[in-house]
């Protein structure tokens, strides 16, 4: 301390100068962290639309009928027993917010960072975590053992806009949906109207109906028709279970079911496996 002193003393500085600097100094510290606080949050312009979207839906679609809600981004990751991909979860105890309990919608990193996906799947994803929401309200049994969607949150899913398949998976139930044209429509319109153009993670711009189209992904699902057994693989590629010795079909239904919402879609698949036949 007495060092300290000394230089003090010995750079005729009064103490008035020397907080001075120190308020200077952390004036500009300050300066530079409002410059880069735009920069802090890349989800904001996301979040923004995802909160405007809830709104929308719920004003238009679910005709106000739910309440409060805490949306967030989170990495749920691929369960270990059969690799699927869970892309959004409701959550009825999700936060506590001024001694209230608030429910969460959660979509997931999974569904932010697929190429193959656009604004039309997230709306899908959506509405069905809200459908959650509304039979979680009217204490609806919408699901059984975990997982299986029933037929009650198929009827509640098809008032709200989704379109079903007429038989459930024998796992998930009720759980797979497109949206009908009326629900792409209301939402053409949103995203019109408002103007949105917004970054997701992975750097794609979502605002038009031609960044709607779905690419064609390179991995599809084959099953081999003796024991089932499920594999990804290119359709230029011919397989042979070694298991059973049977080459794998194609069987990928919940990719032709999801993602063909057009003639146009379904051609261009077509036009795709035609010509990666041709090679052989």
């Amino acid at each position: 301390m007495p060092e300290i002193k000394n230089k003090i003393e010995d750079s005729n500085l009064d103490s008035d100068d020397i907080n001075s600097d120190l308020d200077e100094e952390i004036k500009n510290k300050i300066i530079i962290n409002k410059k880069d606080k735009d920069n802090i949050n890349v989800f904001y312009d996301f979040y923004n639309f995802i909160n405007k979207l809830f709104n929308f839906i719920n004003e238009r679609i679910f005709e106000n009928c739910l309440g409060d809600v805490a949306l967030t981004f989170v990495d749920y990751g691929a369960t270990k027993r059969d690799n699927t991909v869970t892309l959004g979860r409701f959550n009825s105890k999700g936060w506590k917010y001024e001694d209230k309990i608030i429910p969460s919608i959660m979509i997931t990193n999974e569904w932010l960072l697929s190429e193959t996906r656009n604004y039309y799947d997230l709306i899908v994803t959506m509405i069905h975590e809200m459908v959650h929401f509304e039979c979680n309200l009217k204490s609806l049994k919408d699901i059984k053992n975990t997982n299986y969607h029933t037929h009650i949150f198929k009827n509640v899913g098809t008032i709200r806009g989704l379109i079903f398949n007429d038989t459930p998976d024998n796992k998930y139930g009720f759980t797979f949906s497109k949206l009908s044209d009326e629900t792409k429509k209301l939402i053409d319109e949103f995203i019109n109207e408002n103007n949105f153009t917004f970054i997701t993670p992975f750097h794609k711009n979502i605002n038009t109906k031609d960044n709607a189209k779905k690419s064609l992904k390179k991995y599809f699902k084959f099953t081999c028709p003796n024991c089932n057994t499920n594999i990804q693989s290119e359709l230029k590629v011919r397989t042979i279970c070694g298991k059973c010795n049977e080459e794998f079909l194609f069987n990928d239904r919940r990719y032709l079911e999801s993602k063909l919402d057009s003639l146009e879609q379904a051609k261009e698949l077509l036009d795709f496996i035609e010509s990666e036949l041709q090679e052989f």
